[in-house]
């Protein structure tokens, strides 16, 4: 890991094609990115946090930005004419890919204002299938296999993944102000048994199985369970605003949630309210519109880069003219 450069303030060096300044904050995702600028002899700079970036650099990659955070930052960097560029995971894999945008993350993305119509033409739709398959075939792991079967026929089977009560998605996008509470209002829900999937950064789940573990509709999770056998068996995936979800309308199941995130559209997912009372009923009642479901997820693949995108050679003119839809399909 290399240490933080010391604060620096200096005269911007823009140029299209030629050598110029970048920041990218200290991540294991950035790295891809740092190694390509360094090999096109830009000075790279590098930081433990997004607050560390000197100014007067010409380009700045900003990790999980959002106009909700960093808003001073962020301010201070283009007024003195800095380029910004956020990033964030990607969807499919989470871990092994990630997004670029010039707005911001999350439900501040430009993601947000995609249009979903249409449909997909014939080979589009292949190539989602090609994809999709890619995809399922990653998920074949060594973690714990999960198949359900204990339920009768008219029991509904649903995936609850469980999500860091700090993360970002939940403190600004969810009517809950942690799991607990998530739990507490799924409770009284009858016919239906939850899988409860534990989070695998948040210890803290831990004493939520000695709190709701008694209780006959809720089946706890280790965190280590694979999560395409676990789609393969639930019937449907009920999250307040997981990757998952993205995850579930990516294997024909249906997606009901109750926060928002960029796939939370009445086309693709079931929208709860959570001052409602919800019951199984609401949870059957799939509305998703499978043209528009394949033309996001076609769309997703299209926005989220590789390591193989990054070392495309003209992925630096691709960041310099905003230029963030030609990940490599």
């Amino acid at each position: 890991m290399r240490k933080r450069r010391r604060q620096l303030h200096l005269k911007n060096n823009p140029g299209k094609t030629g050598k110029g300044t970048v920041f990218l904050k200290i991540c294991r995702e950035f790295n891809w990115i740092a190694e390509v600028f360094e090999r096109a002899g830009w000075t790279v700079y590098r930081g433990q946090s997004n607050s560390h970036a000197p100014l007067g650099l010409e380009l700045y990659f900003m990790w999980a930005g959002s106009k909700y955070s960093h808003t001073e930052t962020v301010r201070n960097l283009k007024k003195n004419g800095g380029k910004i560029i956020y990033a964030e995971h990607g969807w499919l894999p989470q871990q092994a890919s990630f997004y670029l945008d010039a707005i911001g993350t999350g439900v501040s993305s430009s993601l947000m204002n995609m249009k979903l119509e249409g449909t997909l033409t014939d080979q589009e739709k292949t190539l989602l299938r090609g994809l999709i398959v890619r995809y399922k075939s990653l998920m074949v792991s060594s973690d714990i296999k999960i198949r359900y079967d204990d339920k009768s026929d008219k029991d509904l089977v649903v995936l609850v993944p469980l999500q860091k009560d700090g993360d970002d998605q939940i403190i600004r996008s969810s009517p809950f102000k942690n799991m607990k509470a998530f739990l507490i209002s799924l409770a009284s829900i009858k016919g239906v048994n939850f899988l409860i999937k534990m989070h695998p950064r948040e210890p803290k789940h831990l004493k939520l199985v000695s709190e709701f573990g008694g209780r006959l509709n809720f089946t706890f999770l280790p965190a280590k369970c694979d999560l395409g056998s676990l789609l393969d068996t639930v019937d449907h995936i009920l999250t307040i605003n997981s990757t998952t979800g993205i995850e579930g309308l990516a294997w024909g199941k249906g997606v009901s949630t109750f926060g928002k995130s960029i796939y939370t559209r009445p086309e693709l997912v079931n929208q709860l309210n959570s001052k409602h009372i919800i019951l199984k009923e609401d949870l059957i009642s799939d509305k998703q519109d499978q043209d528009l479901v394949d033309v996001f997820l076609y769309n997703l693949f299209k926005r989220q880069l590789t390591k193989g995108d990054v070392d495309h050679p003209d992925f630096i003119e691709r960041i310099l003219d905003n230029n963030f839809m030609k990940a490599g399909m």
